[in-house]
């Protein structure tokens, strides 16, 4: 299909792939559907890949059906009833926008509508492509509903994506990748339900401002990324702690915030925490978050606020935190709370920062006549959002390169500080 100046969209030829039994939603994914439904929003992300290389369309649909053949959760959909969700099976191939390439900004743009866009169809599997094509270079944007995947396993599938374009192009067959597990459900999850009742949350409903987030990116080169993780390892930090400490003194630095305790809200991962021989491949998804509030006005020093974020949380994580909040949220989804309740438990307060790292991929992002130029992600969060002062950093690591996306709140915050932010803590890491 030849790309034009109007945006295109087609489905892939329905090759009939087999359908397995229906997959139970565990409470971790029924609550990302009752959040998505929850506010005004809704709980999606991107993964944007700007690669190099000729990339033909029979090649991509080829290898995404091949993706949805391996990964029973890329052929699933949303069935609702009175309120509540299940998982559907669908046949339906995943859905490619496709977009003439222009030049490398034009993700933002992309990403802005693919993120913001629900999965309403219940036809549809929950995940979509958006693909801006050009001669020798372009750009993917993939798309999930959070219920299905989260940012690490979907870098994997990135990588999973473009080894199948590899072999197609030397003319094989695609291996099978074998990643596929039985679901985890209820069952599997024995004694994260005896937990302490939570209190009671505000009975008024959340009000949403119709805000919306924007993204801005930035990247620090290998070398300097090699010179800060040496410098965490030397504090005896994980690099999680020290971009935290980074971030949270360049926003102190550029916006003046006077909150005297700001809330660093790292999320961690823990598929292998339910079922550790899950491998990090499978779309599944298990994550939380773990909070340390942090006192802005004992800290100036970045080696002594990464020592404070690195050794709270795991603290934090040695007492069970995660435990905890996981059962809270068994406790939720086992009492039935609407999704209005569930999103008021879940907003962010006006003082929170979050830190989301994907962490260092082990791939190179080298296929044959193809490879991966850069690769970040973005998130939708503003149902999420209602200050000025929240602020998500995305983190990915690529080739010993770090990506850096930062997300606020487009209707509070200007370009122009955000800019500020990132640039402040990209000066902070550079002289470490």
């Amino acid at each position: 299909m030849d790309a034009t100046d109007s945006e295109v969209e087609f489905r892939l030829i329905n090759l009939g792939l087999s359908i397995l039994p229906p997959m139970k939603m565990n409470f971790v994914e029924k609550a990302e559907c009752l959040l998505d439904v929850g506010g005004s929003g809704n709980m999606s992300f991107t993964i944007i890949v700007a690669y190099r290389g000729h990339l033909s369309s029979q090649a991509l649909q080829q290898a995404l059906v091949f993706l949805q053949s391996e990964h029973q959760t890329l052929r699933i959909t949303l069935h609702w009833s009175e309120g509540d969700c299940s998982f559907a099976d669908t046949n339906a191939n995943v859905p490619i926008r496709q977009l003439k390439y222009t030049h490398f900004s034009q993700w933002r743009q992309v990403a802005h509508e693919e993120v913001r866009q629900r999965f309403e169809d219940p036809a549809l599997p929950l995940w979509r492509v958006a693909w801006l094509e050009g001669q020798l270079e372009g750009q993917l944007l993939l798309t999930f509903h959070h219920a299905i995947a989260d940012g690490v396993c979907g870098m994997q599938l990135v990588n999973q994506l473009f080894s199948v374009l590899e072999q197609l192009s030397n003319g094989q067959s695609p291996q099978p990748l074998g990643c596929d597990s039985p679901s985890l459900s209820l069952d599997s999850l024995n004694g994260l339900t005896e937990v302490e009742p939570e209190p009671e949350v505000a009975p008024a409903p959340r009000e949403d401002k119709n805000y919306h987030t924007d993204y801005i990116l930035d990247e620090i080169d290998s070398g300097t990324t090699d010179r800060v993780i040496q410098w965490a390892k030397l504090q005896k930090v994980r690099l999680n702690a020290v971009l935290f400490a980074a971030l949270l003194l360049a926003i102190r630095r550029v916006t003046q915030t006077t909150y005297p305790i700001v809330d660093a809200s790292t999320v961690v991962n823990f598929r292998p925490f339910l079922d550790p021989v899950v491998h990090k491949a499978v779309m599944r998804l298990t994550r939380i978050c773990v909070v340390t509030p942090v006192a802005m006005d004992e800290y100036d020093d970045m080696a002594t606020l990464a020592r404070f974020i690195h050794h709270d949380l795991y603290a934090r994580l040695a007492a069970g935190e995660h435990v905890v909040n996981l059962k809270r949220l068994a406790n939720r989804i086992k009492d039935c709370e609407t999704s209005e309740t569930i999103w008021r438990r879940a907003r962010i307060p006006v003082h929170q920062v979050i830190l989301t790292n994907v962490g260092s991929l082990g791939f190179t992002g080298a296929y044959g006549g193809l490879s991966i130029d850069k690769l970040f992600f973005v998130a939708n969060v503003e149902p999420a959002f209602d200050s000025q002062d929240n602020w998500i950093l995305g983190a990915v690591t690529l080739r010993g390169q770090m990506y850096l996306t930062l997300w606020y709140l487009e209707e509070l915050v200007d370009e122009t500080t955000a800019h500020k932010v990132l640039s402040e803590m990209k000066r902070i890491l550079l002289d470490l």
